[in-house]
C-alpha cells in the first residue's frame, strides 16, 4: 500500500491503541521505538516482536517517509551529505558529521526556506514546505542506522540544515520531544541546537517551553546596515 503512514507519524499512545486492536500489550510500542533507536531498517529485524505483530506493522506502516535518493561524502569520509526526497516531491538535505568524540546530525526542517538570508544557500531556492515532525525525526533514524554499522552512536543534533527552525515553531518543537524521548534515541536537549535568523516571537515562546536546548542566532550583521 503506497498510503501506508510512517510509524513515527502516530504517536505512543495512537500506536498502543492500534497494538490494543490486535490484542497486543502496550509495551510492545517501546519494543518498536526501542529498534527504531537501535537503527532497524525493517519491521522484520525486530526479532523480539511476535511474526505476526510484524507481520502487520508492515501491511499498516512504513518504517519511514523519506526515500534517500543521493549521498555524498567529503573530509575523508568523516561528513555525510544525504539529499532526501518528501512526501509531495520536495528534498531536504541531512549531514552527518563524525568527530573523535562524538556524531551530529546537522538536520532539515523545511524544504527550502521563506527567510532568504543572504549567507545561507538555501534561500537561494525557492520555499517548499514545512517539515512535518516525525519527517524530522526520520532524518536521525536514518543517521542513527549509517552510525550503528560503523559502531558508533549519534550523540547531537543541530538544527542547522534547510529552514528556518522557528518558523515551522510547532514541529521543531515536537521534534525535539521525541528525540529527546528516552523510549526513542534518548538525545539530551542540551545536546540539540536550535538555530535561527532571530524570529524574537518564537524566541521568546522557546524561553516558556522548559526544554533546555542551546539556541544558535546566526545574523548577516550587528547593526540594521550590512556590515
Amino acid at each position: 500500500m503506497a498510503d501506508r503512514p510512517a510509524i513515527l507519524s502516530i504517536s505512543a499512545k495512537e500506536l498502543e491503541t492500534w497494538l490494543t486492536a490486535r490484542k497486543a500489550p502496550a509495551y510492545r510500542r517501546k519494543q518498536v521505538w526501542g529498534w527504531l533507536a537501535r537503527g532497524a531498517a525493517s519491521f522484520d529485524e525486530m526479532r523480539d516482536v511476535p511474526k505476526p505483530l510484524r507481520s502487520g506493522l508492515e501491511e499498516d506502516f512504513r518504517i519511514t517517509s523519506l526515500r534517500p535518493v543521493a549521498v555524498s561524502q567529503a573530509d575523508r569520509s568523516l561528513t555525510t551529505e544525504t539529499l532526501y526526497e518528501l512526501a509531495g516531491g520536495h528534498s531536504v538535505e541531512a549531514v552527518v558529521m563524525r568527530y573523535a568524540d562524538r556524531s551530529t546530525l546537522c538536520i532539515s526542517s523545511q524544504a527550502g526556506c521563506p527567510i532568504g538570508c543572504p549567507f545561507c544557500a538555501t534561500g537561494k531556492f525557492p520555499f517548499g514546505r514545512n517539515l512535518k515532525a516525525h519527517e524530522i525525526v526520520e532524518q536521525a533514524l536514518d543517521a542513527v542506522r549509517m552510525l550503528a554499522s560503523e559502531g558508533r552512536r549519534l550523540s547531537h543534533v543541530v538544527f542547522m540544515g534547510m529552514g528556518e527552525p522557528m518558523a515551522n515553531y510547532q514541529s521543531v518543537i515536537e521534534s525535539v520531544r521525541r528525540m529527546s524521548d528516552p523510549d526513542l534515541l534518548g538525545i539530551s536537549p542540551r545536546r540539540i541546537v536550535v538555530s535561527t535568523s532571530g524570529l524574537i516571537p518564537r524566541i521568546a515562546q522557546l524561553g516558556e517551553e522548559k526544554l533546555p536546548v542551546t539556541l544558535a542566532i546566526s545574523l548577516e550583521s550587528w547593526s540594521r546596515r550590512r556590515a
